[in-house]
């Protein structure tokens, strides 16, 4: 969501590069202020899993910026990691698998853009295959009418929401390789909740057991799985960094007004690396 009058929005906190409280990427909407205040205030109660995260993601949907822009998106994910881990992994999820729709041109399920609805990315076995690190978990069978039927274990996923959808990537024992979405409640798909995880429990996090799950055509993002790789590589990393980078920047904030005296001359030379160190990165993702 950007301005179209000739005057800019006043910029919401969380968008000056000249701190860490931005990457410079882009502006966000003045509107946002309020939302990234109410996910502050709720940190803590999203991090004991007593408060829903997904009521702030769904009033960043009624402003049109779940499938915003990737700098705007980037810049967004980083401002909701500077105040809660939960709420920014769930960002990136959701706005992974947006960019998975938009790569394959698939259009979105209903009410994902707006976040009434969740969309959980499930890819992490299809970079893991391609780095050597085992093979896709979900094997598939052709079905009549070029619909294919999935079974196996994901053995981790987020934003396992009700009435959401995950997309996956699918093996056939000949070779092939595609990438699918489901509904998180078709027949055939149960979730074993994962909980005591740290600050996560929010995210609605689990394992996926699917038993011939039935994927209709119109279902299937795409057969060619390497060239879609190449394609979100750089979505998914570029939001996955602005996330690590509102995280790390958040804990130099804290760590530089928690130290004292004495703590300050001793570990003048870790902080002032550090600070560093969080300046090339926010500048190589801009660069990039």
């Amino acid at each position: 969501m950007t301005a179209t009058s000739e005057r800019a929005p006043e910029p919401a906190a969380g968008t000056d590069p000249a701190t860490r409280d931005g990457l410079g990427l882009a502006v966000l909407p003045a509107a946002t202020e309020p939302v990234l205040a109410r996910v502050a205030e709720r940190a803590g109660e999203v991090d004991r899993a007593e408060a829903d995260l997904w009521d702030e993601l769904s009033a960043l949907g009624e402003l049109d910026l779940l499938a915003a822009p990737l700098p705007l998106a980037a810049e967004l994910t980083h401002a909701l990691a500077r105040r809660c881990t939960a709420s920014a992994f769930a960002l990136w999820g959701h706005r992974s698998a947006i960019a998975y729709h938009e790569t394959t041109g698939t259009p979105l399920p209903d009410g994902a853009a707006s976040g009434v609805v969740a969309l959980a990315s499930g890819m992490a076995p299809a970079f893991k295959e391609e780095a050597g690190l085992g093979e896709i978990p979900l094997l598939a069978t052709d079905s009549p009418e070029g619909a294919i039927a999935v079974s196996g274990v994901l053995p981790w996923c987020s934003n396992l929401r009700p009435g959401g959808w995950v997309v996956t990537p699918v093996r056939w024992e000949d070779g092939r390789r595609a990438v699918v979405r489901h509904r998180r409640d078709a027949d055939g798909v149960r979730v074993k909740e994962l909980t005591g995880l740290t600050a996560l429990d929010a995210t609605a996090s689990g394992v996926l057991l699917l038993d011939q799950v039935r994927i209709p055509a119109q279902d299937v993002l795409t057969h060619d799985l390497p060239a879609f790789r190449d394609d979100v590589r750089a979505t998914f990393l570029q939001i996955q960094t602005a996330m690590c980078l509102g995280l790390a920047g958040a804990a130099l904030d804290a760590a530089e007004a928690g130290a004292d005296d004495v703590a300050r001359e001793v570990l003048a030379e870790e902080l002032s690396a550090a600070a560093e160190d969080w300046r090339h990165l926010r500048e190589a993702l801009a660069a990039g």
